[in-house]
């Protein structure tokens, strides 16, 4: 990112704009949890500290120096600890396998190089790095102009109680807004919209008949118009989880424009969603591709729908298999 003031927040080729600012989070031990030294090694390592735990996480307000605060002190702590809804962070796996909660000592940089590097300096010469830390995360999120991608990227330092460092880099995009030039994207979310509606019109339409026909206490206790109840939930949630992405997203692209301070805005909630939409999308797929088998050998959708309900199962199950094989 360039130091600029009056481009701030680009990269160096102009491609790419951070929303919000970088932040910098961190994890470590509580100095409650550190360990007595054999005194063969006391003149190098005064004293012994694990592991990171739910236990042993540091959690007091701090002045600069990780000095604590002294009793009835009224001073306003330097470095705060934030949960994870405060932060808006989730938690990861670092490289060594050890998973790091959500949450920590969050210090924010700023849009442009030049100052970024003064807070860092201020940092490092008040030691916000010491032996107590386990995890520092640096933590962007980007949108590309020229392929209109929403990306966030996370760096994480793990500091190891044996002095090792290991650094794993985790990113996340997705394509979701769209420009007047994204005319195959727009029909290809068109169009897959309009199926799942058409899917859960006809699953609703069809549910509708056979409680009027089996009656509520048989429709509640058959497994298959169980099935079609959660259907309806499944892909109705997806559906609603999709289109709550698609805003997310837009909304952080018109942030892009006006928001003009240095805070960290967080991607936690759209990229939630998304996950979440992925997870529902992938059983309302098997639910439905078994709902489709039963389908071929029901009695009741045969006296429904006839043989042409059957003849459009066939060949949907032909043409999963066919994609799947």
């Amino acid at each position: 990112v360039r130091a600029t003031s009056f481009i701030k927040g680009w990269t160096n080729d102009y491609s790419t704009k951070s929303v919000g600012a970088p932040r910098l989070r961190q994890l470590r031990v509580s100095d409650e949890w550190s360990g007595a030294v054999p005194s063969l090694f006391k003149p190098w390592y005064g004293y012994r500290v694990g592991h990171l735990n739910i236990l042993n996480e540091e959690k007091k307000p701090f002045r600069s120096g990780w000095n604590s605060f002294p009793r009835f002190y009224k001073e306003p702590p330097v470095w705060t600890y934030e949960s994870y809804r405060a932060s808006e962070s989730v938690g990861m796996f670092g490289y060594s396998g050890l998973f790091y909660r959500s949450g920590g000592y969050g210090e924010m940089l700023h849009t442009t190089k030049g100052n970024s590097d003064r807070k860092l300096i201020r940092l490092f010469m008040n030691d916000w790095i010491d032996n107590y830390t386990r995890a520092i995360f640096v933590e962007a999120n980007l949108y590309s102009v020229n392929s209109n991608l929403f990306s966030v990227i996370t760096i994480i330092t793990e500091y190891l109680p044996s002095g090792v460092y290991l650094t794993k880099a985790n990113v996340e995009a997705a394509y979701l807004t769209f420009s007047s030039h994204d005319y195959y994207n727009v029909m290809v979310i068109i169009l897959t919209i309009s199926l799942i509606l058409i899917i859960l019109i006809i699953i609703g339409i069809k549910s509708v008949i056979l409680k009027s026909l089996l009656g509520i206490r048989n429709f509640s206790t058959n497994w298959w118009t169980l099935c079609d109840a959660l259907l309806i939930i499944i892909g109705t949630l997806m559906f609603v989880g999709y289109l709550l992405t698609l805003i997310y997203f837009n909304l952080f692209k018109e942030l892009l424009q006006k928001d003009k301070s240095a805070r960290f805005t967080s991607f936690y909630e759209p990229f939630y969603w998304l996950n979440e939409t992925y997870i529902l999308g992938g059983v309302f797929a098997i639910l439905f591709a078994i709902r489709l088998i039963n389908c071929m050998y029901c009695k009741v959708t045969h006296l429904i729908f006839g043989k042409a309900f059957r003849l459009v199962a066939k060949f949907l199950i032909t043409l999963l298999y066919y994609f799947i094989v």
